[in-house]
């Protein structure tokens, strides 16, 4: 299943879909994984796809826009410094990690592009 979601970064709301397994055993918080593109790619780019592959094998997936792109807030449109989007992602990770339905000590991180690199 897949809900709209945000959270706050820098002061800003970041969009996000939240994918949940269709169905997670009571008492049981599954893993999670937090997802972006690269620079200046938003969710509608394909990630969909992925994350509910991901929600299918059972894990929380969160997929999201940075600020000043896509569904997020911020302007100037289209404004990138990496610093941050990795705030972004930081974010993003705290905001998935108080989610009843997430095991906190367990959430990933999956990219593509320049957010693909370890």
């Amino acid at each position: 299943m897949r809900r709209d979601v945000t959270f706050v970064s820098g002061g800003l709301r970041c969009s996000g879909w939240l994918y949940t397994p269709d169905s997670i055993a009571e008492g049981l918080r599954p893993p999670a994984v937090v997802m972006a593109h690269g620079f200046s790619a938003v969710k509608e780019q394909g990630l969909d796809r992925f994350a509910e592959r991901f929600a299918a094998a059972g894990l929380v997936t969160l997929v999201f826009d940075y600020r000043y792109f896509g569904a997020s807030e911020g302007m100037p449109r289209g404004r990138l410094f990496p610093a941050d989007q990795i705030e972004d992602y930081r974010n993003a990770i705290t905001w998935l990690s108080e989610q009843p339905e997430v095991g906190a000590a367990r959430i990933g991180l999956w990219g593509t592009s320049y957010r693909g690199r370890s």
